[in-house]
């Protein structure tokens, strides 16, 4: 905040802003850069920030700008298997899959035992007694807001109804950004109609797919808002990319099977067959404890192929290298799980977008075809049916239009006009 803000602005009447995010741990990644821009955004609105994040987060005010508690004893990531993991697996199975049936035994009872809609709220409990006990100790008044940038939808209830027992839905503003896919189980949506009408609550979602499946679950209006990235700073380091010689293709992000990491070696190793004299630079980033089926052994033989031109990227990058290693690179591969992505935005496929890459992506993300349409950069990507072959040969492809000369523009994307609520004034 400039000097001039701070002095219209006295630190004691501020509005608070209170960003509340259990999966928030370490001094790099997605979730970090996300905090922290929405941070910054709102303290430029006239706020005072305050994140809270994992009880064993590593970070502070160098790394967000603000005061940040650690304070959630676990986020997502510890609850276990997820809905998207568990499409994953069902599909997974065939001839081959007795010894990862025997691996994860447990995750395989879940599938065919599924819990119900009440037993999944009750897994959030532990989640709102802590909201409870934060409520109680920094006590919000009247102008304060709490902005929930990751809410599962078991959570998203119990925060409604946690802020209704605390008494405080009349004084706070609650926004609740519901960025992961609508419950299937039978009853979610008596829970979550139950509380979409709740007094001081805005419901968001960065996709339109999200935003109607939870607003027709809701039976309330759910906001499309815009996924916070820095877009101005990606193109910048952009604008300095090397020529493409060699083609260096990209795959980074969160080493996990909704993503494709598994796919990643198949299709390595095939494309130095077919063209060596492409580079590939890939993120080994594990944070699910215990790890998904197959990931592991996907590191292994990634590594045993570094030096082959493959580089290995740590699991923690900071920004400033991300935006780095965005500007440098010329394809950016997604081999995600089309089912997964059907309704859910990538912050990822924004960043390739604002840094110009060619994007090799599947054909049947609909929310990922919709984000390139809205962007006007639909051209910008080669599609394929989500096969080995079909990333191979969607790889060839975007190689031999950045050969040739056919790199995206650098303009701004719609995206970023897109409503940012949490600037939004009280």
């Amino acid at each position: 905040m400039s000097p001039a803000m701070q002095a219209n602005f006295p630190v004691a009447n501020l509005h608070r802003f209170f960003l509340i995010d259990p999966t928030l741990r370490d001094a790099a990644g997605h979730n970090l850069d996300y905090s922290r821009i929405v941070t910054a955004e709102a303290r430029a609105a006239g706020f005072d920030c305050r994140v809270f994040a994992h009880a064993a987060a590593t970070i502070g005010s160098t790394e967000l700008g603000c005061a940040v508690e650690p304070w959630f004893s676990r986020g997502h990531k510890d609850l276990g298997i997820s809905g998207a993991f568990a499409n994953q697996l069902r599909r997974s199975i065939g001839p081959r899959a007795v010894s990862l049936a025997r691996r994860v035994k447990r995750s395989l009872t879940r599938i065919q035992d599924p819990p119900t809609a009440e037993q999944e709220l009750a897994r959030a409990d532990p989640f709102a007694e802590e909201v409870s006990d934060l409520l109680m100790r920094f006590a919000p008044v009247t102008g304060d807001r709490l902005f929930f940038p990751n809410a599962l939808w078991n959570e998203a209830v119990r925060i409604v109804q946690t802020i209704q027992a605390a008494g405080i839905e009349s004084v706070t503003e609650t926004q609740i950004l519901l960025r992961f896919d609508p419950p299937q189980l039978h009853g979610a949506a008596a829970l979550l109609s139950r509380v979409g009408q709740a007094k001081g609550v805005k419901w968001l979602a960065d996709t339109e797919e999200l935003a109607q499946a939870y607003g027709a679950l809701l039976q309330s209006h759910v906001s499309r808002v815009r996924v916070p990235f820095e877009g101005d700073a990606i193109r910048k380091a952009a604008t300095t990319r090397p020529k493409p010689d060699p083609v260096t293709v990209l795959a980074i992000g969160e080493s996990r099977r909704e993503k494709g990491f598994h796919l990643l070696p198949q299709i390595i190793e095939r494309m130095l067959a077919i063209d060596p004299d492409i580079e590939y630079r890939v993120q080994l980033s594990q944070n699910v404890p215990g790890g998904e089926p197959g990931i592991s052994e996907a590191m292994s033989r990634l590594q045993r192929l570094e030096g082959r031109n493959l580089k290995l990227l740590p699991a923690k990058i900071s920004s400033a290298t991300f935006t780095e290693i965005l500007g440098e690179a010329h394809v950016l591969l997604l081999p995600y799980d089309a089912l997964s992505y059907s309704r859910r935005s990538s912050g990822l496929l924004l960043h390739g977008l604002a840094a110009g890459m060619v994007i090799a992506m599947p054909k049947g993300a609909a929310a990922l075809a919709r984000c390139l349409a809205y962007n006007g950069r639909a051209l910008q990507a080669v599609l394929c049916d989500g096969s080995i072959d079909g990333y191979v040969s969607a790889v060839i492809d975007a190689a031999h239009r950045v050969r040739f000369g056919a790199m995206p523009s650098l303009e701004r994307l719609p995206e970023e006009e897109l409503p940012a609520p949490w600037t939004d004034p009280i």
